[in-house]
């Protein structure tokens, strides 16, 4: 091939030209907006840290603050809103990113599963980076119809690529356990295929592999119920308990807190009024309903429900009314959602919030406005930088009880409770059950049981539970004060009537009193309830009740 001198001139030319520049500085620009994104969306995911109580706070502040520093940069260097989100959001190279990130994820826990990566709980193999397989098989089942859609709309060795990662989705799935999850990826897959004008048509065409398919999905619905049949049956038994909390506050609720400072309640009034039920000696502290509809519908009552739904619908309805290519997977996202909703919890993970916004806002991107006016952006600026303030002010807070309740397990209990004091005055803590709680074992544990009561009493309000009743009625014991101690000791038996340890503060309460009867019958019940966990304490109550059966109430005391 010959080159004039000519061509080379007008190549060269072209290279320095203006034009050029500004095509190559906006190509440059859009991969560092794809590597910011995709290095955020990884750090919601599998940011751990040891500075917090749980590594779930550390990817939810993670998201608040990515989110809060996109919105002002957004706001300062942005001139055309719209065209700005519709070239960074409204692609496919966008979703591309995240279904990455879901590969990554599954990655993840299959080498968990051969144990080439530590698991985060003892009990499950696979746990991606949450602390149990709720969180790694949401982000999973969310993820996946993204997966479908490149699958279905990709041609030769990129359709057999694409494919063996969707099939690599599907084995994470099914190593970690979840039912739910591998039936919102069922339901959604089946909803994608069938909003496929061509293969709607193959289908009505071929009855009878519709028919099959339909005969499956009942089929795999059957073998999903029989495989863990208990969990299922547990399952109903909590939302039996906890929909009986709802008709107390039906319209809106008892508020944020209302299944933690309630449920527990309820369910001891259920063994109450039947003590003899199967459930008795499988119950367990309840700190969510295992479904994100009933969980709404107590803290938020009927209209918060009402809100939920019809955001999801009209997200639904928006997506379906625009035939657009992302189309298919908001529709197919949304119903996964759903079908996770009914049996996890989903939404307490921030990583399926970003999944979620990121999906709904699509529908909507062709609203936006194309300019926004000075004074909006110095709102949106000044409202951001005050939402990170607080931010800050909160992790400091939660680092600094973190190393205080550390000191304090070290044995420097109460030289800690100068610090737990100043977190309680000053901070946000004063509001979050969890420090409450642990504010009051510390002053338990220091002997000064009447500040614990009042701890306490604070925490009930956020979360009332087998732990927090069981504190109480070791407060009230300690303070010699054996008629309270009972009251608490009978409740948290009632709570989790399998538990040895409220038997025996009624034992000791009894004693106290000298109600010598009540002592004996206590002591039978003791000695008559089977031993699902051996352990030196349970030893030690059944020896004491050994004890009460003998006679000899005057060696116990």
């Amino acid at each position: 091939m010959i080159f004039h001198v000519s061509d080379v001139r007008k190549r060269v030319e072209r290279l320095c030209s203006g034009q050029f520049i500004m095509n190559f500085i906006k190509r440059c620009s859009c991969y560092a907006t794809d590597l910011i994104l995709s290095g955020w969306f990884a750090l919601c995911i599998f940011q751990t840290s040891e500075s917090l109580h749980e590594d779930n706070d550390v990817k939810w502040y993670t998201t608040q603050v990515g989110g809060l520093v996109l919105l002002i940069c957004v706001a300062l260097f942005v001139k055309d809103v719209r065209h700005f989100a519709i070239k960074h959001i409204a692609r496919k190279r966008f979703f591309a990113i995240i279904w990455g990130l879901g590969i990554l994820v599954a990655i993840h826990g299959i080498l968990q599963f051969f144990h080439l990566f530590p698991s985060n709980h003892s009990a499950f193999p696979v746990t991606g980076p949450y602390e149990n397989p709720a969180g790694i098989t949401s982000v999973l089942a969310l993820t996946f119809p993204i997966g479908v859609y490149f699958f279905l709309n990709s041609i030769g060795w990129k359709k057999v690529f694409i494919g063996l990662f969707v099939v690599l989705v599907i084995v994470a799935i099914s190593l970690a356990g979840a039912r739910a999850a591998m039936l919102a990826v069922l339901l959604s897959t089946t909803t994608m295929l069938t909003m496929r004008t061509s293969l709607r048509q193959w289908f009505l065409q071929h009855r009878i592999v519709l028919y099959i398919v339909i005969g499956f999905c009942i089929v795999g619905g059957i073998y999903l119920f029989l495989w863990k049949s208990e969990s299922v049956f547990g399952r109903l038994y909590i939302w039996g308990i906890a929909l009986s909390l709802v008709p107390k506050h039906p319209i809106c609720g008892f508020g944020p807190n209302g299944f933690k400072s309630h449920y527990m309640l309820q369910q001891a009034d259920y063994f109450e009024h039947f003590p003899h039920s199967q459930y008795a000696e499988i119950a367990d502290n309840i700190s969510h309903p295992f479904n994100e509809y009933i969980h709404i519908m107590i803290n938020w009552g009927h209209l918060g429900l009402l809100l939920f739904a019809g955001f999801l619908a009209l997200l639904v309805i928006q997506a379906y009314r625009q035939r657009q290519w992302y189309s298919t997977v908001v529709v197919a996202v949304i119903q996964a959602l759903s079908v996770l909703c009914m049996f996890s919890y989903p939404l307490r993970y921030a990583a399926v919030w970003i999944i979620l916004i990121a999906v709904a806002i699509q529908p909507w991107l062709q609203y936006l406005p194309l300019k926004v006016k000075s004074i909006p952006r110095i709102a949106m600026v000044t409202l951001c930088f005050c939402l990170l303030r607080i931010l800050y002010m909160d992790v400091v807070a939660e680092i600094n009880w973190k190393r205080t309740s550390d000191r304090a397990l070290m044995g420097y209990s109460e030289q800690m409770l100068p610090y737990f004091k100043r977190l309680y005055n000053t901070t946000y803590l004063s509001g979050n059950p969890y420090f409450l709680y642990n504010y009051a074992a510390e002053l338990n544990y220091s002997g000064q049981y009447r500040g614990s009561i009042v701890m306490l009493n604070n925490c009930k309000e956020y979360l009332y539970d087998y732990d927090v009743a069981l504190l109480m009625a070791d407060n009230y014991a300690e303070l010699h004060m054996p008629d309270s101690a009972l009251w608490y000791a009978q409740q948290t038996s009632r709570m989790i009537p399998c538990r040895f340890l409220p038997l025996d503060y009624m034992l000791n309460a009894y004693i106290e009193k000298g109600d010598s009867a009540q002592a004996m019958k206590n002591a039978r019940i003791i000695l008559s309830k089977p031993v699902k966990v051996n352990s030196i304490m349970v030893e030690e109550i059944r020896k004491k009740a050994e004890i009460i059966v003998s006679s000899d109430i005057i060696a116990v005391r």
